[in-house]
């Protein structure tokens, strides 16, 4: 679990820096192409998965922003519906990372 950690501490910085730099879907997508993507994708397939990923990523803000609640303060009703979407997420990352793990070769 100390790797999880390191590596949690690393995706952090990284994605602080590049919302810092208004690259965080930009550099999304360049992590997701390079390590989901097969190097020999159709131009067609990475323009397609390109434009899903921007409008998942438009999608979850847009949202985000007509669902909390007015003022300036978060509520606790902002706070939890943050907290599902983290959840939801999580769950989508770990089945990724599930499938991007290298299986085990039996004998068969």
């Amino acid at each position: 679990m100390i790797l999880d950690k390191a590596i949690r501490r690393i995706h952090d910085g990284l994605a602080k820096g590049l919302m810092d730099k208004n690259l965080l879907v930009k550099g999304g997508w360049a992590l997701y192409r390079a390590q989901v993507m097969p190097h020999d994708v159709s131009d067609i397939q990475l323009l397609e998965t390109r434009q899903a990923f921007y409008a998942g990523a438009q999608h979850v803000l847009a949202c985000v922003m007509v669902g909390l609640d007015p003022g300036t303060e978060p509520t606790d009703d902002d706070l939890k519906r943050m907290d599902y979407l983290l959840e939801e997420l999580e769950e989508f990352a770990n089945e990724m990372l599930a499938r991007l793990q290298p299986q085990p070769k039996g004998n068969a």
